[in-house]
């Protein structure tokens, strides 16, 4: 479980906060450490493999960059969804303003593991984006409906390569597009698809958190069945294998 900033609780002090000692590994903000930050002009970062915003001046002692480690390509590829007008890209510098729009809602971030920013800046979004289209451990594609994007789709590895025979899936739809079944198409196809195309894949995982029956529903009809509880508090998890 990712710590909190001070001591795990949630009144983090400033100092703490701005502390040049402080490391990467003392872990992401909560929500009142991220309203510190933006009151007092403190820049962040979204960090994918603790799933939530650290100051940007941290040590970083969790993972260092490795030049040696060459990019794996995934074959998933974007691609029509069962032919229909749903389909999957990466996301492009040009989508930010409208990333932007999509993911800026607290209603969304109810629903995922990360902390919601609160507001969400436009700076955040293009460095989102940016991580979501440069990294060796994930693959991320916007989900297109009628070539707008509605939404996000993510597979993700296991960070330091020990276990390749296993990955998450996530998602997120905008709010205003839900609905509409956009995300079962886009999940089933999606997951199947990278059972299909990487042979090295048995199984895929995927969380859901406890009380939110539509994303369990969109998981159940992609073929993913509950695991039990998760690891992390209020949360349920689900599998797909071949």
């Amino acid at each position: 479980m990712v710590k909190r900033y001070e001591d795990n609780t949630d009144n983090p002090s400033l100092d703490a906060i701005l502390a040049r000692s402080r490391y990467r590994s003392d872990g992401v903000l909560c929500n009142t450490g991220l309203s510190l930050c933006k009151t007092n002009g403190i820049e962040t970062a979204f960090d994918p493999l603790q799933g939530g915003w650290i100051p940007s001046h941290v040590i970083d002692d969790v993972r260092p960059v490795r030049r040696d480690i060459p990019f794996r390509p995934r074959p998933v590829a974007p691609s029509l969804l069962g032919g229909s007008a749903i389909r999957l890209r990466s996301w492009l510098v040009s989508d930010v303003a409208r990333y932007h729009a999509l993911l800026d809602d607290p209603a969304l971030w109810d629903n995922m593991p990360e902390t919601y920013p609160n507001p969400l800046t436009l700076d955040q979004a293009a460095a989102l984006i940016e991580i979501a289209n440069n990294s060796n451990h994930h693959q991320v594609f916007a989900i297109l409906n009628n070539d707008l994007p509605v939404g996000q789709v993510r597979i993700e590895f296991d960070d330091d390569g020990t276990d390749t025979q296993k990955a998450e899936i996530s998602y997120w739809i905008g709010r205003t597009h839900c609905g509409h079944g956009i995300a079962s198409r886009a999940v089933t196809t999606f997951a199947s698809k990278c059972l299909d195309e990487d042979r090295n894949l048995h199984a895929l995982t995927a969380r859901v958190k406890t009380g939110n029956a539509a994303s369990l529903r969109v998981l159940h009809k992609a073929g993913f069945i509950e695991d039990g509880p998760d690891k992390t508090q209020g949360w349920i998890r689900l599998s797909k294998t071949r």
